[in-house]
């Protein structure tokens, strides 16, 4: 019990530092200061910690009785001050485990006739992400008018809806978060990226489906953001005339880029007989 009550106490005060901070950062962005990674990354979790409250607020004043009980089987609705170490470590591994799945899925059903997969098949016998990514890149597309079942995976990736769900909220979510991709990009940009601390690392790679879980060191981490930035910015300066839909289309490529990428190397260390099982350089 006197655990549970220091760390509430200590994770109420982080909530209100970090208020405290988000103000401030806000009054130096309204000063035309530009954001780096961290300062973003705080507005970003300050406004979803403020969305929180007010659910908490909410559902205290319609179950009272059965708030602690929800709080316990579900943390996921307090604020991320409250978010332990573990938890925050199972989050990532939660959040990879779906995209994963949802990739796999696409390919399963791209298999079975549902979409074409040539050009998936040629993206991921390319050799490395960047004639990958200019393979899926090389005849301009909306992501509106990607295929049902790779809407349906990148939606699922993002915590979208539920499958069932009309196209268009899909959509919205794959719009929203690319959206964050883009803004945080810009931010990243601002940033000396070896100085960010392991916990920002990792969630700057998980929002970019590149592998953030187990004993990854921050210089592998480090290495995949800045090979990030480079991909995306080297497309950009080769197409000047670049416009939104474009620049969704290269994150939306690089970001099932980077997911099949994760399954490969997850497969070289959890599952090295069944690699071995499916590779073709054996008989």
């Amino acid at each position: 019990p006197s655990q549970s009550l220091e760390h509430l106490r200590r994770s109420t005060s982080a909530l209100w530092t970090n208020y405290k901070q988000c103000k401030f950062i806000r009054q130096q962005r309204k000063a035309g200061a530009a954001l780096d990674f961290s300062a973003y990354w705080m507005l970003r979790r300050g406004a979803a910690d403020r969305m929180k409250l007010f659910q908490v607020a909410w559902l205290i004043s319609v179950a009272k009785w059965s708030t602690p009980f929800i709080m316990y089987f579900f943390p996921s609705v307090l604020p991320s001050t409250f978010e332990t170490p573990d938890a925050f470590a199972k989050r990532l591994a939660e959040a990879e485990a779906v995209r994963h799945a949802a990739l796999l899925d696409m390919l399963r059903r791209s298999d079975a006739g549902k979409m074409d997969g040539r050009l998936a098949y040629d993206a991921m016998t390319a050799g490395s992400k960047s004639k990958a990514l200019q393979t899926l890149t090389e005849v301009p597309c909306s992501v509106s008018n990607i295929p049902l079942a790779a809407v349906h995976a990148a939606s699922r990736s993002v915590s979208g809806p539920p499958k069932i769900a009309p196209k268009f909220f899909h959509m919205q979510a794959i719009r929203s978060a690319l959206k964050n991709i883009n803004e945080g990009d810009e931010a990243l940009r601002n940033t000396k990226i070896s100085t960010l601390p392991v916990h920002l690392l990792q969630e700057a790679c998980a929002e970019r489906g590149i592998a953030s879980t187990g004993n990854r060191a921050s210089k592998a981490l480090c290495g995949e953001l800045q090979q990030w930035l480079s991909l995306t910015g080297n497309f950009a300066k080769s197409h000047p005339d670049l416009v939104k839909e474009d620049r969704d289309q290269v994150a939306l490529a690089l970001y099932a880029i980077n997911t099949a990428s994760s399954i490969r190397s997850t497969s070289r260390t959890n599952s090295p007989l069944i690699r071995a099982l499916y590779s073709r350089d054996n008989f």
